[in-house]
């Protein structure tokens, strides 16, 4: 098992559609390229949570260079308007199956 640091982002293109690029760091690092289905759920006019489903292209530097196929998939629930708890798994499918978790708290900026 191999820990990372990881940036994740989440920039939405329209209400179900977004890009979730992210940066894992863990002496070399390796970059996630996303396309993503959001699938919100409401409660009483607001989100309370959001599944989600994509996929993309890694990259990875260093000793370990190349280029996967990876589709993932998790949840992004909202703690309060400036922040957002999210958890997803993906799966690098084309150099061997590789699996990774990502949880993290995201600061939503408003206006974007």
């Amino acid at each position: 098992m191999e820990v990372s640091g990881a940036i994740l982002s989440k920039i939405g293109l329209t209400r179900m559609i977004s890009v979730r690029p992210a940066v894992l760091i863990n002496g070399d690092a390796t970059f996630l390229l996303p396309i993503t289905l959001d699938f919100p759920f409401e409660r009483a006019g607001r989100v309370s949570f959001a599944l989600y489903m994509d996929v993309g292209a890694s990259f990875s530097t260093g000793d370990r260079k190349n280029a996967d196929l990876i589709v993932s998939g998790g949840v992004d629930i909202p703690l309060s308007p400036p922040f957002t708890l999210t958890a997803g798994a993906n799966a690098g499918v084309i150099n061997g199956i590789e699996l990774g978790v990502l949880v993290g708290i995201g600061y939503n900026f408003v206006g974007f």
